[in-house]
């Protein structure tokens, strides 16, 4: 609140605190006081409206504010082939990472293809795993989204690539977030109030 008097009153001293594990806000709070015109004209860094840049997300450990649409959506906007490339997608918790990866594309006028690689570490897992891919294509394929998958085990990269020249870089692939225990504790359906895991998000133009 001080800080935000601040900026329209000189006279209160502008406070920048940090915790060891910062919150969406303290990461976004400036050091210092920004001037008049940087208010006024401030983004939020991880707006998913934001025109997509090369850079990279540093997560920290606990932290909260985070969710796949603003990590992803303005590299996804207008791809109509798009490859996620996570050998670890096996546990019931990952493969609801993956429902709510699929959920975030948005195709537009027409079909939009997704690839998934992943891996297994037997023949018999590769079976079971193959029966939950089976169903989620069903869905995806009800919402226009081409939803392929295959297993090779010599890929060990994370990562997402668009045809529209991004390549994301995902230090955790999809399981950035600490497990939730339960379908009724909160952050099942809201990203945003989960716990993430301490990992970096890179975006190069390929």
């Amino acid at each position: 609140i001080r800080d935000e008097l601040s900026k329209i009153d000189s006279e209160y001293a502008w406070v920048s605190i940090r915790s060891i594990a910062p919150d969406e806000f303290q990461q976004l709070h400036p050091a210092v006081r920004p001037s008049k015109d940087a208010v006024a004209t401030k983004t939020e860094p991880l707006s998913p409206e934001r025109a997509p840049e090369p850079g990279t997300v540093e997560i920290k450990e606990g932290q909260t504010g985070i969710s796949y649409r603003k990590l992803f959506a303005p590299y996804l906007r207008g791809a109509r082939t798009v490859t996620l490339v996570d050998p670890y997608l096996r546990l019931d918790y990952q493969i609801y990472n993956l429902m709510s990866f699929i959920e975030l594309l948005d195709p537009d006028n027409g079909a939009l293809a997704l690839q998934v690689i992943t891996a297994a570490d037997s023949n018999e897992e590769e079976v079971q795993l193959s029966e939950k891919l089976d169903q989620l294509q069903e869905s995806a394929n009800a919402k226009k989204v081409t939803f392929k998958y295959s297993f090779d085990r010599t890929k060990l990269d994370r990562l997402i690539e668009t045809d529209t020249g991004w390549r994301i870089t995902l230090g955790r692939g999809l399981d950035i977030f600490h497990r939730i225990e339960g379908r009724f504790s909160l952050g099942f359906t809201d990203q945003t109030q989960r716990k993430c895991k301490e990992t970096n998000i890179v975006y190069t133009r390929k």
